[in-house]
């Protein structure tokens, strides 16, 4: 599989997008999206089979449903053999995650961040822990973690949803994945 590469950055009014979505090419460059067909985010492994045989675009997301990385990779390993049961090509269908990130400045705030990300996520009574999904890194770790989960779970690209900073936040991941 190739590795993932930013293709294309798309921000949503209502809240901030970073696309990171795969391209052939090595190269780094930065466009405005250009989605094409059908795009499907399942929520249960049943409407999973459905998008593997329809959709042109399978949006994944941590959740109850899937808590954490070993869960996300055995979703698209089912995905991967839905495509192929439905008679189409791995390479027809695009698999994306969507992630949370918090940018911090260095390595020790990016700890206390995520301590306290861990803290309000015990309060919260959630039966998964979303803190273990999240990638809070700083800018010099960004670009190698993100392409490390990418390829350690097997998707093709990636959603970025930063949870903080706002448009400061969205030029600087701009700026890094540029």
């Amino acid at each position: 599989m190739a590795q993932p590469v930013v293709d294309r950055v798309a921000v949503s009014p209502s809240r901030p997008v970073l696309a990171v979505v795969p391209r052939p090419a090595p190269s780094l460059t930065l466009h405005e999206p250009d989605v094409r067909g059908v795009e499907h985010r399942p929520a249960t492994s049943a409407e999973l089979l459905v998008a593997a045989a329809q959709a042109d675009v399978i949006r994944l997301a941590f959740s109850v449903v899937v808590p954490g990385v070993t869960a996300l990779t055995e979703w698209v390993d089912l995905a991967v053999q839905a495509i192929a049961a439905a008679g189409r090509g791995r390479d027809g269908v695009t698999l994306l995650l969507d992630l949370d990130v918090v940018l911090a400045p260095d390595a020790r705030t990016a700890r206390r961040k995520r301590a306290e990300l861990e803290y309000l996520d015990a309060l919260s009574g959630l039966t998964w822990s979303p803190g273990d999904t999240r990638v809070v890194t700083t800018a010099e770790s960004l670009r190698a973690e993100l392409h490390e989960l990418a390829e350690r779970v097997g998707v093709d690209g990636l959603v970025l949803h930063p949870l903080t900073g706002g448009e400061r936040v969205e030029r600087e991941l701009r700026d890094l994945l540029g």
